[in-house]
């Protein structure tokens, strides 16, 4: 009886293969090792050897069967044909430990090409109908293993449902990609992927591909593609595209600069609830660009954005508060919604919160407090908080002045 273990060298590349770089093993149970006496034993024995060595076992012949073949199409079997699925399973074996999952999902394809790719008709229309519905299954739970952040698992099986043709899991790729969350990041790739998606017609996938042409990321920077490419998600709806699209009717990127248009997709992106679109829309207001000055419309559109925890929003409605612009003035207000702003890093919020304490306005006057918020602001480039700073700094106390820098170093933003 003589097994024979194939197995392949991993690459000094992010974990993948080297194409033909092979060791074969030949042996005989109990001769490998004196204390081995099954042939699982050899089997587990070799595998280890092999992950120590970063490689992984892709043959194993028993008496010249494929044993491992076989374990692969019963695997295939039992998921449906779902090669995801199937990898998953594979994943916990420790003959594949050491596979790159890329290579190893490559690998199972070609199982499953080579023993169900000639099946009979009746017998492909039922694994047809099965994995449409597995499909919809697994996009769902593949959504849910990247919520919870396992992105391995969301990883090969979006790229199986991907390479299909699914347009959900080729933008899901594409993100992966962008942000390089359970993959070396490549914004090539992620473009490739959004596009694949984008020409589908998947609304977020345009998005996605409008933003990587408007930044110059995987491809060269172009505006007017950009806008072509938010014009198609905005036009299904897409409240993000419709607030990007107004941003380049706003400024004239890629477009003829146009604020009623831009007003208009703020408008509707901001109906739906978007927070960004809903400051934007109420800067409109506030300024009247666009549309006719409308300092309620400003209030009521910043309010929007603010209780959803728009940062810039809580800042503008602040400024609403304090000089009594489409709202009642109300220093007390005006001192919360600065202080929900300057929270998140905003620094003309710190800047005016730093003044309403040095001023008691709002709040009781405290100059040490005043003097924190005027640190941090003017760490961010502030000159108005750098000039507040070196003037109050000199009617602090030593201790004072030591406790405000101590609390400003370990400050964070929420």
């Amino acid at each position: 009886m003589v097994l024979t273990i194939n197995g392949t060298t991993r690459s000094e590349r992010a974990g993948g293969l080297d194409n033909g770089e092979v060791n074969r093993f030949t042996t005989k149970p109990g001769e490998y090792r004196h204390d081995l006496h099954t042939i699982e034993d050899v089997i587990e024995n070799i595998a280890e050897k092999a992950y120590q060595r970063g490689e992984w076992v892709s043959s194993i012949e028993l008496d010249g069967e494929n044993i491992l073949i076989a374990m692969v199409v019963e695997k295939l079997q039992e998921n449906i044909l779902n090669v995801s699925a199937t990898v998953d399973a594979l994943a916990s074996i420790g003959f594949f430990a050491a596979a790159d999952l890329e290579d190893l999902t490559s690998w199972v394809n070609g199982v499953n090409r080579d023993n169900f790719g000639s099946s009979d008709l009746s017998d492909l229309a039922y694994k047809t109908a099965a994995w449409v519905q597995v499909q919809a299954q697994t996009f769902e739970q593949l959504e849910a293993a990247s919520e919870r952040k396992d992105y391995r698992t969301a990883f090969v099986g979006f790229k199986k449902l991907a390479e299909q043709g699914h347009a959900g899991a080729q933008n899901n790729l594409g993100v992966m990609y962008a942000s390089g969350e359970g993959v070396p990041k490549g914004e090539q790739r992620a473009a490739a992927w959004f596009r694949k998606a984008a020409e589908q017609g998947d609304a977020s996938a345009q998005f996605n591909l409008g933003n990587m042409y408007r930044n110059g990321q995987g491809m060269p920077k172009d505006e007017q593609q950009a806008v072509a490419w938010y014009r198609k998600a905005a036009e299904q709806g897409d409240a993000s595209a419709q607030n990007s699209l107004g941003v380049m009717y706003a400024n004239g990127w890629g477009v003829p600069k146009d604020e009623q248009q831009a007003a208009a997709w703020y408008r509707k992106a901001a109906e739906q609830g978007h927070a960004i679109a809903q400051n934007n829309l109420g800067a409109m207001y506030d300024t009247s660009q666009g549309v006719p000055k409308d300092d309620r419309q400003a209030a009521a559109w910043y309010m929007k954005a603010a209780e959803q925890g728009d940062a810039s929003a809580q800042f503008n409605l602040g400024v609403m508060y304090a000089n009594g612009e489409g709202v009642p003035k109300d220093e007390q207000q005006a001192m919360a919604w600065y202080m929900k702003a300057a929270e998140q890093g905003v620094a003309m919020a710190q800047t005016n919160l730093g003044l309403m304490y040095a001023n008691g306005e709002g709040v009781p006057k405290d100059e040490q407090s005043a003097y924190v918020w005027w640190l941090l602001a003017s760490a961010q480039g502030d000159q108005e908080a750098v000039k507040n700073r070196d003037i109050v700094e000199w009617d602090l106390s030593p201790e004072q002045r030591a406790a405000a820098q101590a609390a400003a170093r370990v400050w964070k933003p929420k």
